[in-house]
């Protein structure tokens, strides 16, 4: 009798967790980057600030979601960069007019923990700054494990 209680309880915490990945799920707080640029003349024609969204979408393991999140970008003159998703800033740099920015995402909803790696590589031209986003991340429930990745674009105009 304990046994079957027990497999139905597996069962159980099992497709709980794969319903709960399944989930849409927002990004709660970025942190990361470096905060070294190249500081040449080249970065310095593209400083200000750029204001737009960073989409991101969480693929594999029964992980499936997106978010629209919205992002400032502070090109400084010195080559630094500030970028600021949904109220977290992370530092990054920019080398002509290549921007990236590496951070952390993490986010608990629902009894479930999901942390990524996540890449900015941003290109400026004119008065925009677009480029794609790239990462992993993995998600958890009690002891179940999801892998996902993360993919995406930046995309902003200058203010």
């Amino acid at each position: 009798m304990y046994q079957k209680i027990r497999n139905s309880l597996i069962i159980c915490l099992v497709l709980t967790g794969l319903a709960a990945c399944s989930e849409e799920e927002g990004i709660s707080s970025s942190s990361g980057g470096t905060s070294a640029g190249d500081g040449g003349a080249n970065s310095a024609q593209y400083a200000g600030t750029y204001r737009g969204t960073t989409d991101v979408a969480y693929t594999g393991d029964g992980v499936d979601g997106e978010d629209s999140l919205p992002t400032t970008l502070v090109i400084n003159t010195d080559g630094t960069v500030l970028l600021t998703i949904d109220g977290e800033s992370v530092g990054g740099v920019i080398s002509g007019n290549q921007v990236e920015v590496a951070f952390t995402i993490t986010k608990s909803e629902d009894g479930v923990n999901c942390k990524g790696d996540a890449l900015v590589r941003g290109t400026v031209s004119g008065n925009s700054l677009t480029g794609p986003v790239s990462g992993d991340a993995e998600c958890k429930l009690l002891l179940i494990k999801r892998n996902a990745t993360l993919t995406g674009s930046i995309s902003a105009s200058k203010a």
